[in-house]
């Protein structure tokens, strides 16, 4: 099958596809123009319309004639269909039901990412566990709280991140492992960013 070339685009250009893209994995449908120019603040669904324009004469989204949710992206396919939903608890009959498409580069949202694997067992009551990989937002802040990795000394750990006045605490989500406080006047601290995303394969029903 022919690909179809497509040409490069603007930042706000890229930004517009990428938020048609989300929203579709996100509800199984792509959003209206109105809806576009809403959540981009545009003055009128023609500034938004000229968006769409670009997007398809560059080659990345055709429109359907004819309907209000017409825009389709032209690598449909890109990301794992939804197909519904499966209870852990009590067997229920399955009914594939498509609830879209799951793309998780799509879903990690704007940022630069990087992915480090997990050591040990400290943040094991918050799902992530020894082996796992994580996926890390670049950013020099992590909200109060959050999960992030942190490196202290050049060392880098992942906790749940509490900034405090001399440096930052740093909390494990396990009893068995102690909270960890580095003070910036001792111990060179820099912010590695918040995690985004777990990543973990099963194969023949055993975590790998």
């Amino acid at each position: 099958m022919q690909t179809r070339k497509t040409e490069a685009l603007t930042a706000r250009q890229a930004r517009v596809l990428e938020h048609i893209r989300r929203h579709t994995v996100e509800t199984g449908a792509p959003p209206t123009v109105r809806e576009i120019a809403a959540h981009f603040g545009c003055s009128s669904s023609r500034a938004a319309g000229q968006y769409i324009e670009a997007l398809e004469r560059k080659g990345h989204l055709t429109r359907l004639r004819g309907l209000s949710r017409n825009l389709r992206l032209t690598d449909p396919a890109s990301g794992i269909p939804v197909l519904g939903q499966v209870p852990a608890s009590q067997p229920l009959l399955a009914i594939e039901n498509p609830l879209g498409r799951l793309d998780p580069l799509a879903q990690l949202g704007p940022g630069e990412h990087y992915a480090v694997r997990v050591i040990g067992q400290s943040m094991r009551d918050a799902g992530i566990l020894d082996g796992d990989t994580v996926v890390v937002r670049h950013a020099p802040h992590i909200a109060p709280g959050a999960i992030g990795v942190v490196y202290l000394d050049g060392e880098a750990t992942v906790k749940y991140v509490h900034p405090t006045r001399r440096g930052v605490r740093l909390l494990p989500a396990n009893p068995d492992f102690a909270p960890l406080e580095a003070d910036g006047e001792r111990t060179e601290i820099r912010i590695a960013g918040p995690v985004v995303a777990v990543w973990r394969m099963v194969k023949g029903g055993k975590r790998t």
